[in-house]
């Protein structure tokens, strides 16, 4: 009867004692997936899919995902993948090999969110993108104080560049008109 391997059997022989080790190849342990998409995979400079796409990836091309953040839903899937080049994909169309571990820094900062208060004086606009141009998908009110996910530079608003990302990820507002409550981390 023949069994099936899961990896190369070793085997080691020494004064009469043989051990049996299984090999697994070094890239099996690493947190990998498969582009699952026909349609090829954007690649964004951030974990949303409004921002700027930096490149596409094959049907069915291997990439080695860094680790892991929530953000904004694609298709009911809130997790977003680190690449190793830095770019992120969403996971609703990466099939993982192995566990992927939370990013520990920066915009995958395990969960916790920088808070902020809005200064202006009438309703902030949030935006698509972070430039007034974009289109506003919601306003906040003044004074309230909200959840920032990470921050990048966009148009600059009154001589700040600073845009937030809303920490639901529902869009960008200009750092003119917030106050850090807590620190921000970048994009």
């Amino acid at each position: 009867m023949r069994l099936p391997l899961l990896g190369t059997a070793a085997v080691l022989g020494t004064a009469g004692f043989f051990t049996f080790a299984s090999v697994m190849p070094a890239a099996a342990a690493d947190p990998g997936g498969r582009v699952s998409t026909q349609a090829g995979l954007n690649v964004h400079s951030n974990p949303t899919m409004s921002a700027r796409v930096t490149k596409v990836l094959a049907y069915q091309q291997i990439v080695f995902l860094s680790c892991k953040v929530n953000g904004p839903s694609v298709g009911g899937n809130r997790i977003w993948y680190n690449l190793s080049d830095g770019g992120w994909v969403s996971a609703k169309y990466v099939d993982n090999f192995s566990a992927v571990p939370t990013c520990n820094s920066g915009v995958g900062n395990g969960g916790t969110r920088a808070q902020g208060r809005v200064t202006s004086r009438t309703e902030l606009h949030v935006r698509k993108s972070a430039t007034t141009a974009s289109a506003s998908v919601k306003e906040l009110r003044p004074g309230s104080v909200i959840s920032l996910y990470c921050k990048k530079n966009g148009q600059s608003v009154g001589g700040n560049p600073i845009w937030y990302m809303l920490g639901d990820g529902s869009g960008w507002v200009s750092a003119r008109y917030v106050d850090n409550l807590s620190i921000v981390p970048y994009c």
